[in-house]
């Protein structure tokens, strides 16, 4: 199965926590660039491929391989001119998902009609968590929940491939639950005690970040 690309031009916070959390998903790789030597030193380890460079410029754009990419995400949200420039060669490249940020609605429409598919505001997006903690605790619990667990896609590999979800006890081993799995070119199925693991079968796993990790790296390691 091949993997998705993802090209993550801009090594701030923001930047550097979504390469971070791809590096711990399966079948993903990830490009990196930023300006910064140190920021791109600081998570190379942690990355396919990494680049010092300007990432609003279409020639460094060109020379990292951008146009093979599936998804960009254009993290620095502060410089709304370059954030213009970066998604719109990004766009020219023909990458069909481009995620930017921005700073307010009138920014997120002029980035949206240059091509930029989603457009995060983080701050509204956290101002309504917030409020939502403030005024509905249970609400608050699920978030909580939410932040403290993790929704996984693991492509089935290695010892637990012919082995019935029964057999495998996930669960009592892990701490993790199988909510299903998909094949190639067939809808998501929900998965019984029954169902056999089978390689290259996609599985949507639930539960802590850190059971999910010691899962996918004990996986890895077999």
């Amino acid at each position: 199965m091949k993997k998705k690309k993802v090209l993550v031009i801009g090594l701030g916070r923001f930047g550097t926590a979504i390469v971070e959390s791809l590096w711990r998903a399966q079948g993903i790789e990830t490009v990196a660039v930023d300006e910064s030597s140190d920021a791109v030193d600081e998570i190379k380890a942690a990355a396919d491929a990494s680049y010092v460079g300007d990432g609003t410029d279409a020639k460094v754009l060109h020379g990292i391989g951008a146009a093979e990419c599936d998804v960009a995400v254009v993290t620095f949200g502060e410089n709304f001119e370059g954030t213009v420039m970066a998604v719109a060669e990004l766009k020219r490249l023909g990458i069909k998902e481009i995620v930017a940020r921005a700073s307010n609605q009138s920014r997120a429409a002029i980035l949206k009609a240059v091509g930029a598919t989603r457009v995060l505001q983080l701050e509204t997006e956290m101002g309504r968590r917030v409020a939502v903690e403030l005024v509905t605790p249970i609400a608050a619990d699920l978030l909580e929940f939410a932040h403290a667990h993790q929704l996984h896609p693991w492509v089935a590999q290695g010892e637990l491939v012919g082995s019935t979800l029964a057999k495998a006890e996930l669960r009592k081993r892990f701490g993790i639950t199988v909510l299903g799995y998909r094949r190639a070119n067939a809808p998501f199925e929900v998965a019984g005690p029954t169902y056999q693991i089978t390689a290259g079968d996609v599985l949507m796993l639930v539960g802590e970040t850190r059971a999910i990790q010691k899962f996918v790296t004990q996986m890895e390691s077999a």
